[in-house]
């Protein structure tokens, strides 16, 4: 006969029973309420979510939901006019108005797809039920609970915890996803520190000066948190940490940070068996920070003297400015790798409680609840921020004063960086202006750019012709998005010696509208053009190619037409065939692949030929003038016109050439192998020569 356990002796077999077996045991046999309650609780996971505990693998979810209910005419009161019924009309899906009507759902889940889910009494509010769950899951208990792996509290900022009273955890490792981790200390038992292991998505300057993050042995920070204002005193404060142990995702702390971070230890000494890792993507930004640390360390930093000396201002102003880049972008200037920015930005304050009105039970912290950052709700204020960038990732933020505008500051520091000088500003490699249209330009007087390579982007460049200097024309390379009509026939686009279109403004892009751009365009005296546009191609190529053979043009003139990525060197082909059998023409071997060649005179031939970009692979038709070649009617420049002018038929005999001999091998027998072995790399053969020509060069 079995010896029955007496209640007191159940404390032990409680103690080490799976956490969620145990309070459902709990909760079917009351009279084990008391000694569960003073049993000490070990869970091995548990997750704090909005309106969801989590312990081990179950989840215990409350939750809004609406059901649909019909009420009948007479029912209705307090209607307007726009749902009374005259005589005629006619209500559609009858005479009855579907309402819905909401209640709070209990949903528990065993993680392996096994849900119980139960409706709760339509006056109980769901900030009430989860204050009822928690205490009764976690409450009422004489000693701390003990999660073993890891306690997670994955809420959002304002987010209001409900906890039973005088809750205690004992944790050795803490996840905090967008929580600030100091908001749920007091629930901590104060045996659980130091941490084993600390991770946490916001890292602020006050988290970093904490007790409980300076005494962590692992440290994981997944994300940012840091204000645009707090960056410099963030750098300061994290480089002093003592952890050992920290994993860092985060792109801002990179390039010159990484330096400062590594002379700091040089100066102060770092602990041995340090080992903070910093994740960067890709492989390259690695090597390049390894380059920097390696250039950086023990060499020197250049000051801006004129800003650091005022004595030398006079001097920078009548010295020449020669920047290597410098580009114009919306509230932005650059100058070489280092930008200034002006930037709208919103600033957070805090209301107290007492200042807040309207607020409803949701709000109300009852006993042993946790808003999360703080009893207080955030506010936000605009002002402008003065950023400088460099471009290892070092970045200055300085706020300016409330009542100066943006387009005022603008001004002044354009005015600083670029005004008075007494020289041109000359810009060696490219000058950009990235501007929407409408944006004004905020430049100081009488201000003188040279510059051989322009870009201008989505902005019309002759707005900008002003503050060119006369000696830059004509242009070495003029680059833009936009071509409009009026720009092809303005001197500054007609002389420069390279161009770059990568678009056809909309306005032009009517039918109309664009034949008159195409004869425009066709008449240009450039050299070197580069285009890029969808409808240049088929008709409209034709034309230019005739406009041409009639007209005449400079002997090395060179005119390339971007095509689409999704374009290889067959489908080129097959345009220049369409080309030939449009205008005429003879095939010859180049150095680049065969080309289709017109006669424009008699000094000069039209070379038509498909080209792959360097710097991108791109292909691309290209139209070569050059000087006539003098043996043209070779034998083997007549044999290949030949073929490819009657491809199809040569192809037909070729397949034909290849499949007879299989068809009599039944006849042949063995006699026919040697024939099919010596057909099939000769027809092979001459089918990738015929269908891709440009491969085979």
């Amino acid at each position: 006969m079995s010896v029955t356990l007496a209640y007191p002796a159940m404390g032990p077999i409680l103690e080490f029973m799976e956490a969620n077996k145990r309070i459902h045991l709990a909760s079917r046999c009351p009279a084990l309420h008391a000694i569960d309650k003073s049993t000490p609780l070990r869970l091995d996971f548990l997750d704090f979510r909005k309106n969801c505990i989590q312990i081990n693998l179950m989840l215990y979810h409350l939750s809004h939901c609406e059901e649909r209910y019909v009420e009948s005419q007479s029912q209705i009161e307090d209607k307007s006019s726009r749902e009374t019924l005259a005589p005629g009309d006619i209500q559609i899906d009858g005479n009855a108005f579907p309402k819905f009507r909401q209640f709070v759902e209990f949903r528990i889940g065993n993680g392996l797809g096994r849900e119980s889910v139960r409706r709760l009494p339509a006056n109980l509010e769901i900030h009430v039920a989860l204050k009822k769950l928690s205490s009764f899951l976690l409450g009422g208990r004489a000693t701390s609970i003990e999660v073993a792996e890891e306690l997670v509290f994955f809420l959002n900022r304002g987010d209001i915890l409900r906890l039973p009273e005088n809750l205690q955890i004992w944790v050795k490792a803490l996840k905090t996803m967008h929580t600030n981790f100091m908001d749920i200390l007091p629930i901590l038992d104060p045996s659980s520190f130091p941490l084993e292991t600390l991770i946490l998505k916001k890292a602020s300057v006050h988290n970093l000066q904490s007790p409980v993050f300076r005494t962590a042995r692992n440290v994981e920070i997944l994300g940012d948190g840091v204000s645009n204002l707090d960056q410099e005193e963030w750098h300061m404060e994290f480089q002093k940490l003592p952890n050992k142990n920290i994993f860092m995702e985060y792109d801002y702390y990179g390039g010159d940070r990484i330096v400062h971070l590594v002379r700091y230890w040089m100066e102060n000494g770092k602990e041995i068996g340090t080992c903070w890792n910093f994740v960067r993507r890709p492989w390259e930004d690695l090597v390049r920070e390894l380059d920097l640390i390696k250039a950086e360390i023990g060499g020197t930093y250049r000051i801006h003297l004129t800003s650091r000396c005022p004595s030398l201002d006079a001097i920078d102003k009548s010295t020449p400015l020669r920047p290597d880049f410098l580009e114009f972008r919306t509230n932005c200037i650059q100058i070489n790798d280092m930008s200034y920015e002006l930037c709208h930005c919103d600033q957070q304050y805090m209301e107290n409680q007492n200042e807040i009105e309207d607020k409803s039970s949701r709000e109300v912290l009852a006993p042993g609840d946790i808003q999360m950052d703080g009893n207080a709700f955030p506010k936000f204020r605009n002002f402008v921020a003065f950023r400088i960038r460099t471009g290892l990732g070092r970045e200055s933020v300085r706020r300016l004063p409330a009542n100066l505008e943006i387009h005022v500051a603008l001004k002044k520091f354009s005015s600083y960086l670029l005004g008075g000088r007494t020289t041109p500003i000359k810009v060696a490699e490219e000058l950009i202006l990235d501007l929407e249209q409408g944006y004004i330009l905020r430049l100081p007087t009488n201000l003188k750019i040279w510059v051989k390579y322009l870009n201008t982007m989505r902005s019309n460049f002759e707005d900008i012709l002003p503050i060119l200097d006369p000696s830059c024309f004509p242009l070495a390379t003029l680059k833009l998005e936009n071509a409009r009509l009026h720009n092809l026939q303005n001197p500054v686009f007609r002389t420069a010696r390279n161009v770059e279109i990568l678009g056809i403004h909309d306005s032009d892009e009517e039918r109309n509208q664009f034949y008159k751009w195409c004869l425009e365009f066709q008449q240009l005296p450039n050299k070197n053009i580069f285009l890029e546009h969808r409808w240049y191609r088929g008709w409209v190529l034709v034309n230019l190619i005739k406009y041409w053979m009639e007209n005449g043009k400079e002997v090395g003139t060179c005119w390339s037409f971007g095509r689409s990525q999704s374009k290889n060197a067959r489908d080129l082909m097959l345009e220049i065939r369409d080309i030939k059998d449009k205008i005429g023409g003879t095939y010859r071997k180049a150095a680049i692949g065969y080309a289709l060649v017109l006669p424009i005179s008699e000094a000069s031939e039209l070379m038509i030929v498909e080209v792959k970009m360097p710097e991108d692979q791109r292909r691309v038709l290209q139209l070569v003038v050059q000087q006539h070649k003098i043996d043209r009617s070779s034998f083997k420049d007549r044999i290949m016109e030949h073929v490819y002018t009657y491809w199809m038929i040569y192809a037909f005999f070729t397949v034909a050439t290849l499949c007879g001999p299989l068809l009599l091998l039944p006849i042949l027998g063995r006699n026919s192998v040697p024939w099919i072995v010596g057909l099939i790399p000769i027809s092979v053969s001459f089918v990738w020569f015929i269908l891709f020509p440009a491969a085979n060069t």
